[in-house]
């Protein structure tokens, strides 16, 4: 499934991950298409699953980590758990490691979360924001 971005000046590769809910997310866009988007319900070994997830994206689409552009994760609200901070740490480990800018972003619909990827300024810390106990 393809969904263009409203603006045609959205250049680069994004990778996006979201683990403010049960259910994760990661996705590759494209010069403003979202390209690849991978939905599970995450469990305890949550860094593992995102990494191994990553992992299997970007061999999939043929792209090396040191050709993305931005990593955008989404900073909550979510449960306080490992889940949440998983996502964020995972996210600025491979943003440091790539070179690549490293955004933060919010929103519940795919329009908003998309818009905010290109919006965003880039960030040195991203901080969790939790609003709910976790397990």
């Amino acid at each position: 499934m393809i969904n263009k971005v409203s603006e045609l000046s959205r250049r680069g590769k994004v990778l996006f991950i979201d683990t403010s809910n049960e259910s994760a997310r990661v996705a590759m866009i494209v010069d403003g298409e979202i390209v690849d988007n991978i939905v599970w319900l995450i469990g305890l070994a949550a860094g593992k699953e995102i990494i191994e997830k990553v992992n299997k994206m970007i061999e999939d689409r043929g792209i090396g980590l040191s050709e993305i552009d931005r990593i955008a994760v989404h900073s909550g609200p979510g449960m306080k758990s490992s889940v949440l901070r998983s996502g964020v740490t995972v996210a600025t480990f491979l943003a440091f490691s790539c070179g690549a800018k490293i955004v933060e972003v919010k929103g519940n619909s795919k329009k908003e979360l998309v818009g905010a990827v290109f919006a965003a300024s880039p960030q040195s810390v991203i901080k969790p924001n939790y609003d709910r106990p976790g397990f």
